[in-house]
């Protein structure tokens, strides 16, 4: 199986390496900026860099690890290549551009893989267990804290709990948020429509990181602190293990396309809710 994957910056290598690991032979990497692209293809026994997206197109796979402006895009050239695809969190920043590629996905009968990592962290199954033992669970909360990126707060950080909150209790039918924009803080507050609610606090300004669920359920409260659970398998891994033995198999991902556009959904109601909370136009 040949897989390229298309970006090289800070997160592109670690799935290069995952990629190798897990045993694909043909390793083919492109980014627009030569150096980081032979700099992984040295790094890496067995990895070629090649010249241009066309180029990495000439595969059976396509890994996406480019600014999220870029996912839609490239996602799609991969598709219409014939290529199955797995992409970097969010699968896209629209909600038009997502579901375009779910179709496409659907049309070309590839898999459309979304890399939400937390749903491959030992701290998901810690909160599956929670589920079945405190009864009835009425609420969620999650605090993810860190100096993020560059990347808006929303955007970079809330993909991670939002699928781990559509794995946990399925779709949301509704979805509000309010913003501090000083320090890049923002709650979402999601709703379904039997009364359960969930909130969603990121902040991208915070020197220390937290990563923290709580459930709270008519048994009792359970807090799963992210950053102390450790499992004998890189989560990375997981993820590529899962988008190969779907393209081998055909048995679905467990953090698939649809997920992945629903979580897009999700962010760009919060983005919109907010923003008329602060009286900011479109």
């Amino acid at each position: 199986m040949r897989v390229a994957v298309l970006g090289c910056g800070s997160f592109g290598p670690h799935l290069v390496r995952n990629l190798a690991e897990a045993g694909v032979d043909d390793l083919v990497v492109f980014d627009p900026h030569e150096d980081r692209r032979e700099r992984v293809a040295h790094a890496i026994p067995g990895v070629r860099a090649v010249p241009s997206v066309d180029a990495a197109l000439h595969a059976d796979a396509v890994v996406v690890t480019t600014p999220p402006d870029t996912h839609a895009a490239l996602a799609t050239l991969a598709l219409e290549a014939g290529c199955h695809v797995l992409v970097e969190k969010p699968m896209t920043v629209n909600p038009h551009t997502a579901r375009a590629l779910v179709d496409l996905a659907f049309a070309r009968e590839r898999v459309l893989a979304v890399d939400h990592t937390a749903l491959y962290e030992p701290a998901f199954t810690a909160l599956q267990r929670g589920l079945a033992e405190l009864g009835h669970v009425r609420g969620i909360h999650t605090v993810r804290r860190g100096r993020g990126s560059a990347v808006d707060e929303l955007w970079d950080l809330a993909p991670h709990d939002l699928a781990v909150l559509d794995a946990l209790w399925g779709p949301w039918s509704d979805v509000t948020c309010t913003r501090v924009a000083e320090v890049r803080r923002a709650e979402i507050t999601l709703t379904w429509d039997d009364g359960r609610i969930a909130t969603v606090t990121v902040e991208a300004g915070s020197p220390q990181t937290e990563r923290a669920t709580e459930l709270v359920g008519d048994r009792g409260r359970l807090g799963v602190n992210a950053l102390t659970h450790r499992g004998p398998v890189e989560p990375l891994r997981a993820v590529v293990d899962d988008f190969l033995r779907a393209i081998r198999t055909g048995v679905p991902t467990r953090s698939g396309g649809r997920l992945g556009a629903r979580v897009v959904d999700a962010i760009a109601e919060a983005v919109r809710t907010s923003r008329a909370r602060a009286g900011t136009p479109d």
